[in-house]
């Protein structure tokens, strides 16, 4: 038998793919999660990008419970971690997220120096105006991400570190010169980067990441990342992640070493033997943030770095498109279907829910946004390339986008992916400092409609979302997500024989 029809053999006995997809009701901060099941137990993936709010620890932990108890095929393993940035509302309940000894399989977070992140926390500490013990876990998991869940990590895990380039993002196939399988006959799921590369251990030591037993690799974020089958090779998704540029890239980095040099004169630290620990200690001493204020404001004089663009500096959190591809269509009904085959013996069902959020529990209610698309061929044109619409969703998280110039930096990274979205996040829980002056319809080159949602806490410190922002989006299909309401869609592909 030829492999191709070994191949077709294997993915016909696949009869059933479940995706689901949800913006948990956390407030301020963000916690979404995806999930794939099939009707093959141990063909199965699930994903989380960020975990962390400031709306409290209650009301996050319990969508964290439910996910693992409802969502997660697996409880003790979770295949992809996604840390857009090192926000405590983004990271705060990673810790919590990963108890009970699950294990992480893939890592993906941005490039970031070790004095870069130090910067990241003692900015937390000015804002706060001194070491607050309730930022303890995310400053720890700021200045040593990968030691501090260490026990979640092991010879097997992979992370990869996304740094921007120039070019847009490939959009060739991608394949793999020499894709990984296992010993094992049965169809498994995997998160992959093509195009990565090794980092060597003393360079991890200097980045402030050589305490882990995973392996590291650098990609850029003109590749893609995707799941596949370890069996199959089959693609069933891409990932694809935008780190924006810094504009003076040599002149920032000059000022986070500047600010590390000071931080550890200060606290008697050698900055050539960097102890996570001891800096730790370093930052709890800082009872207020006179001392930050100064090295902030000596470093910029130094670099003749205009104090007012400090508040602006590392606000590189990772985008996340996450689409589908025709690869789930493949594992259910094998490669060779046509249009007229497919439509007859394909069911193809869609759900969107809205997550209510009561004293005790989580209340799932339909909602009728599907109710005026008559058409299922909208979101799934089989003779289309770009083959999916619903359920591919572009996570901004907080990215920065305060210009033109930075908004077609964003477009040109997308190109012509930008016409495969189907939800889209406004940035940084639509903040003034984001898209204010910008029109919507400018992001997205296409001739269908988008969605958008706006996540953040009814009772934030800055006033989110922005009133201009909610105006802007007056005529357009958009969801808000809080405490207590969230979103969780999703798709089920079923073949009937």
């Amino acid at each position: 038998m030829c492999y191709l029809q070994k191949q077709n053999q294997k993915t016909n006995n696949m009869q059933l793919i479940e995706q689901k997809f949800t913006i948990h009701p956390v407030g301020q901060g963000l916690f979404y999660s995806g999930c794939i099941k099939t009707d093959q137990q141990q063909a199965s993936f699930s994903m989380v990008m960020d975990c962390g709010s400031l709306s409290g620890a209650i009301d996050i932990r319990k969508e964290i419970d439910r996910f693992k108890a409802e969502l997660m095929p697996y409880p003790k393993v979770l295949d992809l971690l996604v840390i857009s940035h090192f926000d405590a509302d983004h990271v705060n309940q990673i810790k919590y997220l990963l108890g009970d000894s699950i294990k992480v399989k893939r890592i993906v977070m941005p490039f970031l120096g070790f004095a870069e992140r130090l910067f990241l926390v003692l900015k937390e500490v000015d804002n706060s105006n001194g070491y607050n013990p309730l930022n303890e876990e995310a400053l720890q998991f700021t200045l040593d991400p990968l030691g501090s869940i260490k026990d979640n990590l092991d010879g097997d895990t992979e992370i990869y570190l996304v740094e921007n380039d120039d070019d847009p993002i490939d959009d060739s196939d991608n394949n793999d010169d020499n894709p990984e399988s296992t010993d094992s006959n049965d169809e498994t799921f995997i998160f992959d980067y093509v195009g990565k590369q090794f980092i060597p251990q003393p360079d991890l030591i200097n980045m402030g990441l050589g305490n882990s037993p995973a392996t590291i690799y650098k990609v850029y974020d003109s590749k893609k990342g995707n799941i596949k089958g370890t069996k199959s090779f089959i693609k069933l998704m891409d990932f694809l992640f935008y780190k924006r540029p810094l504009k003076d890239i040599e002149k920032e980095q000059e000022f986070y070493g500047a600010i590390f040099e000071m931080f550890c004169i200060k606290s008697n630290l050698a900055p050539q033997n960097i102890d996570p620990l001891k800096l730790i200690e370093g930052i709890k001493a800082l009872n207020n943030a006179s001392c930050v204020k100064e090295w902030f404001k000596n470093a910029a004089e130094d670099l003749r770095l205009p104090v007012s663009t400090l508040t602006n500096l590392n606000t590189t959190a990772l985008c996340l498109l996450h689409r589908n591809l025709k690869g789930i269509v493949n594992l259910v009904y094998g490669k060779n279907w046509n249009t007229k085959t497919i439509n007859r013996q394909l069911n193809i069902k869609h759900t969107l829910h809205h997550l209510h959020v009561f004293k005790h529990h989580t209340k799932i209610l339909p909602t009728s946004f599907f109710g005026y698309y008559i058409y299922l061929n909208w979101y799934y044109n089989l003779n289309n390339e770009n083959f999916f619409i619903y359920p591919n969703t572009l996570l901004t998280s907080d990215g920065f986008i305060r210009s033109e110039s930075q908004l077609q930096s964003f477009t040109n990274k997308f190109n012509t992916y930008l016409r495969d979205i189907w939800l889209m996040q406004i940035p940084h829980h639509g903040s003034k400092n984001n898209l204010k002056s910008l029109d919507f319809k400018y992001w997205y080159p296409r001739y269908t409609d988008v969605a958008y949602f706006i996540n953040y806490g009814l009772s934030n410190r800055d006033d989110h979302p922005d009133n201009e922002i909610i105006d802007l989006l007056e005529n357009e299909d958009f969801y808000t997500v809080h405490e207590r309401q969230g979103l969780e869609y999703g798709v089920t592909f079923r073949y009937n024989k």
